[in-house]
């Protein structure tokens, strides 16, 4: 159901329709905060445009440039602050692929403190970037949101926070507290999904942190980290994670999860911290990997990239969220996989390549090599199928190029050793070969691999100095013989 209308809404008041109030300035973000921290905790609204709340600056270094704004911002939402006054966030607040900026708070209150305070009970937070802002508080600290938390230990009853992002600088101070670039702490299934953080993590003194979120009892899912992760106190065990600080135990069932999820390398030492639950796929990229789409390709369908490149967090590109842009500029920032498949039974793929529509593929530039095999060219199926013998665009969608191979005349496949007959013999660790004329000569390993050519005289040649081991003599008068040196 919709949220019923407040009463003593003034004329300068979001609007509400369909049951979201439209927020177009900071004036009307403030009033919908106040609602909410009175007890309307199930109001719905949307962004209607991008939000200042201050004019806060950023040194590189995290610090605050000049005078910081005189202003703090009261979170939406709360939670910690004690009992009655405690009004966690119920409702859906959709960014609709805005941002809001100079979020300002630097407390030593108590309670969990973000953009958004707390939000339980199936609240969702979706489609925002909160960016440049600075937030430095004690308990449960996140960009986007302090603490999200469900209800009765149930999957689906879960909070969420999806396509979200956060720049600035977030850090907690106090003691067994949680700080997460996305959020402070995940409870009680709650959810983090296709969320990213370019911002600063700061823990001081005895804190879990994250670039994503610092204590989850929930799942992190799909989501990415570029900021530094860090605990000012190194004497104090670190507790720091480039993804999540404490991935918890919970005796409940609904899942404990971090999967499909990356850091750039070097943001901490690890991606969790300590892990009590379930990790996979959560995996440090280079700033190369981060940049040329391969990090994007990985996360799935939220994400895009402009390849051609834009500077963002101290990389030429990262990936983004397709929400924030109109539907028609999301085609162009989709990113696809060109893979080149060596097709055959243990072979790894030699390349894998990734562009956005309308980038040109073509064939690899060095050949692969197969022992036994020659290279045919590289097709669109595993069998038959149409060559890519010249350059062409990469399309709209994922691809796999198959190498196809001819089998060739394989020296290795002699089934004698020493065939008296060919002039060819072993000795003392030395090949003896004898020959009425000059003739060219090839020596392979058992493996196909050439190890020693030359040109023999008419008569009989020794070759020695090769190493223990069975090997192939190729005369070009076509002799050939498997010789086993011992």
């Amino acid at each position: 159901m919709g949220a019923l209308p407040v009463r003593g809404q003034g004329s300068s008041d979001p609007k509400l329709v369909d049951g979201y109030y439209q927020i177009e300035n900071a004036e009307q973000l403030k009033w919908f905060r106040d609602q909410v921290n009175r007890g309307n905790v199930s109001l719905n609204a949307k962004l209607m445009a991008d939000i200042k709340l201050s004019e806060l600056e950023l040194n590189a270094d995290g610090t605050i440039k000049g005078t910081a704004p005189a202003e703090q911002w009261v979170p939406i939402g709360s939670y910690g602050n004690g009992g009655a006054d405690d009004f966690p966030y119920c409702g859906i607040f959709d960014g609709q692929g805005h941002t809001v900026s100079g979020v300002y708070i630097n407390t030593t209150d108590n309670g969990a403190k973000g953009f958004i305070g707390a939000i339980e009970k199936r609240a969702e937070v979706k489609n925002l970037g909160v960016v440049n802002s600075y937030i430095s508080a004690v308990d449960c600290v996140g960009g986007v949101c302090g603490r999200a938390d469900g209800e009765d230990h149930k999957e689906e009853n879960g909070a969420r926070i999806s396509n979200c992002y956060f720049s600035g600088v977030v850090c907690a101070t106090g003691h067994d507290a949680y700080v997460g670039g996305i959020c402070g702490e995940n409870d009680d299934a709650a959810k983090n999904i296709d969320c990213y953080n370019l911002g600063l993590v700061k823990a001081v003194g005895d804190v879990w942190a994250g670039g994503i979120c610092g204590r989850n009892e929930g799942s992190i899912l799909n989501c990415y980290n570029t900021g530094k992760v860090m605990n000012e106190y190194s004497s104090i065990g670190t507790q720091v994670g480039a993804i999540c600080g404490l991935n918890d135990d919970v005796a409940y069932a609904h899942a404990v999860i971090v999967d499909n999820c990356y850091y750039l390398d070097g943001t901490a030492a690890v991606g969790v911290y300590k892990n009590q639950s379930t990790v996979s796929n959560v995996i440090a990229k280079t700033a190369e990997q981060f940049e040329g789409g391969e990090v994007a390709a990985l996360l799935g369908n939220a994400y895009g990239q402009s390849l051609s490149g834009t500077k963002a967090a101290g990389l030429k590109s990262t990936p983004v969220l397709l929400a924030f842009y109109p539907e028609e500029e999301q085609a162009a920032l989709k990113v696809y996989s060109v893979i080149y498949d060596l097709n055959y039974e243990g072979a790894a793929a030699l390349d894998t390549i990734y562009g956005n529509t309308g980038r040109t593929i073509r064939p690899l530039a060095n050949v692969p090599v197969r022992g036994g095999y020659s290279f045919v060219g590289w097709f669109d199926q595993k069998e038959g199928g149409t060559e890519l013998a010249s350059p062409s665009s990469i399309g709209t969608a994922d691809r796999t190029f198959y190498a196809h191979w001819e089998k060739t005349d394989d020296p290795t496949a002699l089934d004698k050793v020493t065939d008296p007959s060919s002039g060819i013999r072993v000795l003392d660790g030395r090949i003896c070969i004898t020959t009425d004329e000059p003739v060219g000569m090839r020596i392979v390993s058992i493996t196909g691999r050439t190890v020693r050519t030359g040109r023999l005289t008419a008569g009989t040649n020794e070759i020695s100095g090769l190493p223990g081991g069975v090997y192939i003599m190729l005369l070009d008068n076509g002799i050939r013989s498997k010789v086993l040196i011992r």
